[in-house]
Formats: C-alpha cells, structure tokens, sequence
C-alpha cells in the first residue's frame, strides 16, 4: 500500500493526538488506582470502627457479668452466714437439751 507520506504538521498533529490518548488513559488508571487505594482505605476504617466497637462491646459485657458474678457470690454468703448461725444455734440448743437431761 502507497500511502502519501504525511506532512509535518498532520504528523505532529497524529502525534499529540496519540500522546494525549496516551495521558489520558494514564490518568484514568491513576485514577481507578486512588479510587482502589480509597475504598481499601474505607474498608480498613469500617473494619477497625467493628472491632472497636466489639471491643468496647465485649468489655461492657465482662463487666456485667463481673458484677453479676459478685452479686451472686454476695447473695450466696449471705445464705451460707444465715445457715452457719442455724446450725450454730442448733448446735447450742442439741448441747443445752444435752447438759440438762
């Protein structure tokens, strides 16, 4: 094929046009690379705002379940002392029948 060569101008005319595709899907990529790099970096946020939030989430439960925990160890003292004083009086009044027989 006998093309006519191109003059000067059409061929920087050829050439800027090509370039300038060229920096165009350059940009593009750059682009799609931050918009990547963004919503990675938004992904990492939401992920670390969770688990903060379950953090603080699991540490409001242990305390709860600490106070619930005293809570029934006091309610179980209290029982054991009233019990430890009826047997104590049981005791006393086993030993008083006792000496007076």
């Amino acid at each position: 094929m006998n093309a006519d060569p191109l003059s000067a101008s059409e061929t920087l005319d050829r050439i800027t046009r090509f370039h300038n595709g060229v920096r165009s899907i350059a940009e593009r990529e750059k682009g799609l690379e931050r918009a990547l790099q963004l919503r990675e970096s938004s992904r990492r946020q939401a992920l670390e705002e969770t688990r903060a939030t379950a953090e603080k989430q699991h540490k409001a439960d242990l305390v709860a379940l600490r106070d619930q925990a005293a809570e029934a160890c006091s309610h179980l003292e209290t029982i054991a002392r009233i019990r430890r004083n009826r047997i104590d009086k049981g005791q006393i009044a086993v030993r008083h029948s006792v000496i007076e027989a």
